[in-house]
């Protein structure tokens, strides 16, 4: 028998066990936790529970390790009118926390989080870490760089290489994990994007189009979010324009599913 000195311990017997290696699952497992962290893994015969603690039966239930999300919103924007007749984001404190607090609920304990006023998506991370809020462990960016025209609250717009350096270096100093760079940044933002990111030992993630995965790969991209980049120059030239005059006429988002049916999955 394994014996442990109890200390806030949980014991979780008869449970089978998936232990994220890529090992088989292992049933009728025993797993021990201490002062928040894994003290001791073995068959339910194996291990007795320590004096004092709390026992939970997992007979017919799976234990694995916490989920990772790799794109997860938790710093929620309320949007209100800006006077000028559009909508500014206002960062919503409330929403937020309940939105790490389900996420853990549902055993996701690290969360990637795409976009966020940089100040407040700082500050309710290092909440999390300091134990001031529950919730999962949080990476995040700060706000969108992308060419557009204006601030929304959450998309920073950039239109030179100046530009894009300047609001890297601001987003740094508030200690952002990553910088995300968005749909609209030609290949020469995007570049200069990354470069500073990288001068600041930042990572820089995309969300592209008017680059495509291929031209964001070759500048050492760290990561792409989503299933497809939509980007023209990804498809066979026969097919760009046609794709182009259907964007113009039911817009990106429609415009999507001809992007899908005309390009070579086997195409550079």
């Amino acid at each position: 028998m394994i014996h442990l000195l109890a200390a806030a311990a949980i014991l979780v017997r008869g449970v089978t066990l998936i232990d994220g290696t890529g090992a088989a699952p292992r049933p009728d497992s025993s797993v021990v936790i201490q002062d928040g962290r894994i003290a001791a893994v073995g068959s339910a015969q194996e291990i007795e529970a320590p004096p004092g603690a709390q026992v939970l039966d997992g007979r017919g239930k799976f234990l694995l390790p916490g989920y990772v999300d790799m794109h997860a919103h938790v710093t929620y924007l309320e949007w209100k009118p800006d006077g000028q007749g559009r909508l500014k984001g206002v960062f919503d404190r409330k929403t937020s926390e309940k939105t790490l607090k389900l996420l853990l609920a549902h055993g996701v304990t690290t969360a990637r989080n795409p976009a966020a006023p940089s100040q407040e998506g700082v500050r309710l991370r290092d909440d999390i870490d300091s134990g001031r809020l529950v919730g999962p462990r949080i990476f995040t960016a700060g706000e969108i760089l992308d060419k557009t025209s204006s601030f929304d609250g959450l998309t920073r717009p950039v239109s030179t290489v100046e530009d894009v350096r300047r609001e890297v270096a601001r987003q740094a100093r508030f200690g952002v994990d990553y910088i995300k760079l968005y749909a609209n940044l030609p290949p020469e933002l995007v570049a200069a994007g990354v470069e500073e990111a990288h001068a600041r030992h930042l990572k820089a993630l995309g969300h592209l189009q008017a680059t495509s995965w291929t031209e964001a790969a070759g500048m050492e991209i760290d990561g792409l979010s989503h299933g497809a980049d939509f980007s023209e120059k990804e498809l066979p030239a026969e097919k760009r324009e046609a794709y182009r005059r259907d964007m113009a006429a039911r817009g990106p988002m429609k415009a999507r599913l001809t992007w899908l049916e005309s390009v070579d999955p086997k195409g550079p």
